[in-house]
Formats: structure tokens, sequence, C-alpha cells
């Protein structure tokens, strides 16, 4: 049975063999390289210097080679008997093929294992494997060492890469060669055995060792980084190492292409079409070099914008920045404990009251008030500027709450135009018990407050709204009167709330119709949220009103205080530093133009933020800490009076800065990785423009080079040809032409040109250089 090459040459054999099929130029050179020289002083070196064997020299061994070279299709080659004591052989000729066995080999070894290493040697002959063969072996030394290095044609092709991808291809060749053997042989056994023996384990258990050869395969197989190990450790070899020419050989024989190429049903499968590697570089190009993405000064620009703005959003602050941030959280922390301390609504009550007080007495006596006493100056600007939604009190709950249903009472934008509204409608806007929206038609004591025409309705709703909110400030006469502090009037933050919860977005209620929003706000401004109970169990309440809201806002302020030194201190740092540093580097600056103030200025840019969010945070912890301690020295552990004390000393101004710092480092990262991404996809559509360039530019080189090529090969042959038709017809001049050829092939200046010049070199003491 015939076993044609393409029927069990190994995969790995046909890909490398196609990848080196890349270079035609080169193995064009290669081969008349190895014709002309390589073959002929071999066969010289072989016929004076070995014995050829026959069927009538070593006929035992010969009568084994003609079988196999009719299983395998190829004509008997030349086999020859070469003194040695390795236990060796190889094949050589890529014209006229020989194979050559060493004596320790024939000497050695059973004939059934010699008819094995004939088979490996014959598949080497069929699949045409000597040139490249040739090649490696040239270059297993090395480029620097290798006889094709001192050709010029030759030598410009010799890189690392291809020498290893001749090694690599020369090893997966020999896996093609061991098929070979072991469909002749029609079981791996005696391949395998022939293996172990070369390698000089003669006495080795096949079966034990094939088990050895799978676990290696499992295991280089494991992981791609043992993959990579083994390429590493044999890519300078010529042969696969003996474990994996043993596997190899098993796992072929189990295959079922084997056993459908014994059986004689294997039909050979077409070749699918594969793209060279110039096809994929111009697919690649085609997908990448858009059209938008064409224009090289375009990406540029778009580059130069990205590299602007990433490095706004690239953190570059040092150590000393690091530093300097977490001292300034530190230092403004302990301010905070020792200059701010507890947050204390009693005392924003009395301020704020104390405050509000002074003012109604200002407006009053402005107006024209001449008494005072608070309770008169309130009595005074409520008869002078009345409004008309005093006289529906009732309608919005009575004297405790209507100044807060009532949206004519409130010092808001909403208060106002619903002021104006009721000189327009007759009707006073606020919400119901429940919490709903709803609008009151005035009374007939009421309706004598509108105006009369259009200008007097929006004094009325503006100046007399305005003056009438003055008076309601301290609460009204009758209360103060009793000395108590009355109902006062909701603050713009309270007010707010209420307009909103009066908005369909809020319309949860509880069990008895009232909506939940709007009970919680009438508990905060009335005082029974907030509110303390005392030793008897007395309810106090604190009343979240207007007088209320500014002492709260002078507490936030005065917590405000450390953190906006806090960020002074960061900020300024880093102007000194970056203006410091700036000035450094550009020497003598003519005037401020010059500088780079978007480096320098301490806004916008990643650096400050980050420092920001450092800074920020470690007053945070500090405060946290101090509010802490505190209020466990003050809790004597109770844990109910520990989280009163703790929340009253927290500054709450520092967690909100600390916590817009975060946001802020998660949005620059967030944009920073934005960034990065636009700039990888126009640096890739910039590398796609300049490999489109480059592969232009290789065309045209390779054309050049390929006519260069072409004109020095055909001197190269036609040189040999004329030495060889020169020594056949005895014409000397003929040979010194072809020898003047192939020395400017080989870039030399030829010592003759003619016979006489010959004949005077041959007398001279000067030495022939061949």
């Amino acid at each position: 049975m015939v076993y044609p090459p393409s029927s069990y040459r190994h995969t790995l054999d046909q890909e490398a063999f196609e990848a080196l099929n890349h270079f035609p130029r080169f193995v064009g050179l290669c081969e008349a390289y190895i014709a002309n020289v390589d073959e002929v002083a071999a066969k010289i070196d072989l016929l004076s210097t070995t014995i050829r064997i026959s069927d009538k020299q070593f006929p035992k061994v010969y009568q084994l080679l003609p079988p196999i070279c009719g299983q395998l299709d190829i004509g008997v080659p030349d086999i020859y008997y070469v003194k040695s004591k390795q236990l060796n052989a190889w094949t050589g000729g890529n014209t006229a093929p020989y194979i050559c066995v060493t004596s320790r080999l024939v000497n050695e070894l059973p004939l059934d294992l010699i008819a094995s290493v004939l088979a490996h040697e014959c598949g080497h002959i069929a699949c045409n494997h000597y040139l490249y063969h040739s090649i490696a072996r040239l270059l297993v030394g090395g480029i620097a060492d290798s006889p094709l290095a001192k050709i010029p044609a030759v030598r410009k092709y010799l890189t690392p890469s291809l020498v290893r991808a001749l090694l690599f291809w020369d090893r997966c060749s020999e896996l093609s060669a061991d098929r070979a053997s072991v469909l002749c042989d029609g079981t791996p056994d005696k391949t395998i055995d022939l293996l172990l023996r070369l390698h000089g384990y003669p006495h080795v258990n096949r079966e034990e060792f094939l088990k050895q050869a799978i676990d290696l395969n499992a295991f280089v197989n494991d992981s791609k980084s043992n993959k990579l190990i083994e390429l590493m450790l044999t890519q300078d070899e010529t042969h696969p190492r003996l474990a994996t020419r043993a596997y190899e050989c098993y796992e072929w024989s189990r295959s079922k292409r084997f056993q459908d190429i014994v059986s004689g049903t294997y039909a050979a499968e077409p070749q699918a079409k594969t793209m060279d590697k110039s096809e994929v570089i111009n697919a690649e190009l085609t997908v990448s070099a858009s059209p938008e993405s064409s224009d090289l000064n375009a990406i540029n620009a778009a580059l130069k914008k990205v590299d602007a703005e990433l490095e706004r959003y690239t953190n570059q602050a040092d150590r000393v920045d690091y530093a300097l941030a977490i001292s300034s959280g530190v230092f403004c922390g302990l301010l905070d404990s020792l200059f701010v301390g507890e947050f204390s609504l009693n005392e924003a009550g009395r301020w704020g009251n104390e405050k509000v007080e002074r003012f109604v007495m200002h407006i009053a006596k402005s107006q024209g008030y001449g008494g005072d006493t608070l309770a008169g100056a309130v009595k005074y600007l409520e008869d002078t500027f009345p409004i008309p939604a005093d006289k529906a009190t009732a309608q919005f709950g009575g004297g405790l709450q209507h100044h807060l249903r009532d949206f004519s009472h409130h010092p808001t934008p909403v208060g106002l135009v619903c002021s104006i509204l009721t000189q327009f409608t007759g009707k006073v806007y606020g919400t119901d018990v429940s919490g709903a929206f709803h609008g009151v038609n005035l009374s007939d004591d009421g309706l004598a407050l509108i105006g009369r025409s259009v200008p007097e309705k929006i004094m009325f709703g503006v100046l007399n709204w305005a003056f009438h909110l003055v008076s309601d400030m301290a609460g009204s006469s009758g209360s103060i009167l009793k000395g108590s502090l009355g109902t006062g009037l909701p603050g713009p933050l309270v007010s707010l709330l209420k307009e909103l919860s009066s908005t369909p977005l809020f319309q949860k209620s509880d069990g008895s119709g009232y909506r939940v929003c709007s009970v919680w706000i009438s508990k905060l401004f009335n005082g029974t949220l907030l509110g303390q109970r005392d030793t008897n169990g007395k309810l106090i309440p604190i009343k979240f009103d207007l007088r209320m809201e500014l002492g709260v806002a002078r507490q936030v302020g005065r917590q405000t205080l450390p953190v906006l030194l806090n960020e002074c201190v960061v900020r300024g740092f880093y102007l000194l530093r970056q203006l410091t540093s700036e000035l450094i580097c550009t020497g003598n600056v003519q005037g401020p133009d010059k500088l780079n103030w978007r480096k320098i200025a301490p806004f916008q840019n990643r650096t400050i933020d980050r420092m920001l969010t450092i800074s920020t945070m470690t007053f945070t912890m500090a405060d946290t800490m101090d509010a802490a301690v505190h209020a466990a020295i003050l809790s004597a552990g109770s844990w109910v009076l520990f989280s009163g004390k703790f929340v009253t000393r927290f500054n709450y101004v520092g967690a909100g800065r600390s916590a817009l710092a975060i946001v802020r480092e998660v949005s620059n990262e967030k944009k920073e990785t934005q960034l990065i991404h636009e700039k990888m996809l126009l640096s890739e559509a910039k590398t796609a423009i300049f490999l489109a360039q480059l592969q232009e530019f290789k065309v045209q080189l390779e054309e050049k080079v390929s006519n260069y090529l072409a004109e020095e090969l055909e001197t190269f042959v036609a040189g040999f040809d004329f030495i060889n038709t020169g020594i056949a017809s005895g014409n000397s001049d003929m040979v010194i032409q072809g020898n003047m050829k192939i020395q400017s092939v080989l870039g030399r200046q030829p010592q003759f040109t003619n016979q006489q010049e010959f004949d005077s070199l041959m007398k001279s003491d000067t030495p022939l250089v061949l």
C-alpha cells in the first residue's frame, strides 16, 4: 500500500512549512547554493570517505530499503555506511537524495529497528524536508558563523526570527518522519523502541515510559505558562525531545486517520485556503483604517486634546503633598475641637430669638414706632401692615399652625406669589389639616384688605406682606405680653418643605388620612419633634421656626470655619508649590502671562482633588474621634446619652465636604478611565495609518529588492553554469568567467580575469582565495 506524504504529514510540520514559504526569494537563493555547492561537496565527500551500501555491499541492510520506498512512493535513494561511534542516521540531497547510516547503528541495532530508521529517513525525503533541513543545519551555530552569512544576497534575510522559525519547523518535520516510520511498521512499538535505543535507553519498559510521556503532555498543556517554558527550553534544538516524540507516535497510532490510512479508506481532505501574512495585515488595515480615522492631522489634534485633559485627570501628588494634606486635616480638626464645640439647639434658639427681636424693633422704629417694648413694636407692625390671610386663621388650624399651613405666611417666593394671588382672587392658599393643598375664600373683613386697583393690589401683596412677616417673626403681641415666645414664622427651610409636601410627590398618608410628610413637618415646627422631656416627664418643645433656623445657620457657620480653613490651607499650599516649581523650571519669566496658570491654579485638576480628599477625610476622622471621646466621658456609660452627646459635637459640614470629595474622586476616576480609553482608540487608529503606510513602503521595497535579487540570482546560477560547461568542454576561459560572476555576487573582487592572470597568480606567492 502506498502512503502519500499528505496523509501523514504532521499539522505543525505543514503549518511551519507554509510559513517558511513566505520567503520565496530567500528559498530560491538557498536552493541555488545547496544544489551547486552543498550537494556537490557532500557527494564528493561521501564517495571519497564512506562505503556505499548496495545489494552486494551490506545486502541485508540494502534489501530493507526498496519496500519502504515503495510504501512511501519515492525512488530508491543512495545509502552510505559512515564510520562513527554514534547511533545516528540522516538524509541529504535536494535534487539527488541520499541516506547515511553510522557503523555503530548498523552493527548494534537489529534489522527490524534499522528498517524503522530507514522508514524515518525516507519520510524526510518524501516530505521534501532536505532543503530546509540543510538551511537549519547551516544556521544552528548562529547567524554570524553560518556559511550563508558570507553571501550578501542571502545574509540580508537572516534574522533571529527566521532562524527560530527554521528550527521550529525542523523539530516539527521529525514528527512527520516518525509518522512515516509508524505507518511502515504498522505499529508505534518499534519506532518508540528505536527512539529509546537512540537516546541510550536500551532496556526500558515501553508501557511505563509511555505513561511518563502522557504525564508530560498533560503537565505542559495544563497552563499557558507551562507551554511557554517548554517552548523556551526547546527553541534552539533541532529535534523534539524523546518523550514528546514517543507520545506523538502513540497518539498517531490511536487516531482515526491512522486507522483509515492502514485500512485503505482514508481520503485526503482538501486543504482550506489560508490567508497569508500580507493578506491578514491588509484585512486588519481595511477594518481599522476607516475614512474617519484616516486624517493623521485630525488624530494628532484629538490626541493632543485628550493628553491635555488626561494630564488634568491624572493624580501627580507626591509624599510632600500627602503629608501637607494630612497635617492640615489634623490641625483644622484640632481647631474644631477647641473652638467650635457642641452643636446646641437651645443656644441656636436663644441666639436666633435675640437677633429677631432686635431686627423687629429696628424695622418698627424705622416705620414710625415710638415705643421701646417688643410687644408694642409687633402690635404696631400688625396694625400698620395687615394682610387678608390673618382673617382666615381658623380655616388653617388656628394660631398654632396657621403660619405653617397658610403659604402667605411663608418667607419664600411661593409665599409672595400666594400673597399677590390673594389680592387678585380673594382666596387664601395653603394646606388643610391633612396636608392637601387648597384655597379658602375670604370673609368680608378679609376682603376689606384687598386693594381696589391693580397697583394697590400689588403694593398690598408685596409691601404689606413683607412688613407683616417681620411682625410675625417674634410671635404675636399677645404671646409676648404673656412672656411666651409665641408661634413665630416658619423659616425658609421649613416653608420649602411644607410647600413640597403639598405636591403629588408626597401623597403617602397614615391610617387617619394625614399625609405622613406633612405631619412630620408640623411636629418639627411646633416643637414636639425635637422637644425634650424634663425630669418629671413633661415635654419641653423646641420649635424649629425662623428664629431657630437663624440660630442653626450660625451653628453651621461655626462648623464651616475650620472646614473652609482646611480647604484654603491645602489649596494655598498647592498654589505656592506649583508656582515655585514653574518659576524654577522656566527660569526668569518676563511676565505672568508666560506661566502655565492652568497647571498652577488650585482648581479643576486631579492632584488638588486628591489632596482635598485626603485632608477632608483626615479632618472628619479627627472630628469623629473628638466627638466620640467627649461623648464617652460625659455619658458615664449610658448608650443613649453617648449617642446624644456624639451627634451634637459631630461636625456635619466637614462630613458633607468629605462626602463631596469622595464623589469627586469617583467621578475623576471614571473620567480618567474614559480618557485612557479614548487615547487607546486614537492611538490604534494612528497605528493603523502607520501600518498602512509601512505596508505600502514594504511593497515598494520588496519590489525593488526582488528585482535586485533576481538579477543576482541569475548571475549566481549563470556563474555555475559557465563553470560546469567550461569543465565539461575544457574551456578555461568559461570557468574563469563563471568564477568572476560568482565572486561579484559574493561581493568580492576576483583575483584573476583571464588565463594569463591565473597563470601569473599560480607562479606568485599570493594564496588562491576561493
